[in-house]
């Protein structure tokens, strides 16, 4: 009877310790994938950000193409900003 006791309490000890070992593995893999989770939820939030500032250039360039004027036969030797609005200018007024 007391031997029968002893092996069942031996039984239940080694049953313990396993489901402590399982205990700790299913921690580990809960905080893993936690990890992960955060990461994921940090790289969608990336992507996000990365298409609206994608449409925010896209608009941007289409803004810039619509106000460029490209003037074919001036003949101008100066990349000066100043010089090249009075040739335009000047053009402009003779030209229309």
């Amino acid at each position: 009877m007391m031997k029968d006791f002893k092996n069942e309490l031996k039984q239940i000890r080694t049953e313990q310790k396993e489901c402590n070992e399982e205990l700790k593995k299913l921690k580990r893999e809960s905080n893993m994938l936690k990890e992960k989770n955060q990461i994921l939820i940090k790289n969608i939030e990336i992507k996000t950000e990365l298409k609206e500032i994608k449409n925010s250039v896209d608009i941007l360039e289409k803004e810039k193409r619509i106000n460029n004027v490209v003037v074919t036969g001036l003949k101008v030797d100066t990349s000066d900003p100043l010089a090249l609005k009075e040739a335009m200018i000047d053009f402009v007024k003779q030209h229309l």
